[in-house]
C-alpha cells in the first residue's frame, strides 16, 4: 500500500513536472513566435522603405529592390526555419518528458 502512494505521488510529481515544463515550452514557443513576428515586420517595413526611396529618387535600378526582397524573403526563410526548429525541439522535449512519465505509470501499476 505504501509503495503504491509512493507511486502515485511519483506519478503526480512527473505529471505536475510534465505540465510546467509544456506551459514554459509553449511560453518559449511564444516569445519566439513573437520575436519573429517582429522582426519580420521590421523587415517588411525596412523593404518598403527602401522601395519608396527608390521610387522617389526615380531610379530604374531594378537590381536594388529585387536584392532588397530577397534579403527580406531569405531574412524571413530563416526565421521559419529557426521557430520550425525550436517548435520541433520543444516538441521533442515534451514527448520525451511524457514517456518517461508514462513508463513510471505503467512500472508502478504493474508493481
Amino acid at each position: 500500500q505504501e509503495k503504491y502512494e509512493l507511486a502515485l505521488k511519483e506519478i503526480e510529481n512527473l505529471q505536475s513536472q510534465l505540465n510546467r515544463t509544456k506551459t514554459e515550452t509553449e511560453s518559449e514557443i511564444k516569445v519566439v513566435r513573437e520575436t519573429a513576428e517582429k522582426k519580420l515586420e521590421i523587415a517588411l517595413k525596412a523593404a518598403a522603405k527602401e522601395l519608396e526611396e527608390e521610387k522617389k529618387k526615380k531610379t530604374d535600378d531594378t537590381q536594388k529592390v529585387k536584392l532588397a526582397l530577397s534579403n527580406e524573403r531569405s531574412q524571413r526563410q530563416h526565421l521559419e526555419k529557426e521557430l520550425d526548429r525550436y517548435k520541433n525541439s520543444s516538441q521533442e522535449k515534451l514527448e520525451n518528458e511524457f514517456s518517461k512519465t508514462k513508463t513510471y505509470q505503467e512500472k508502478y501499476e504493474l508493481a
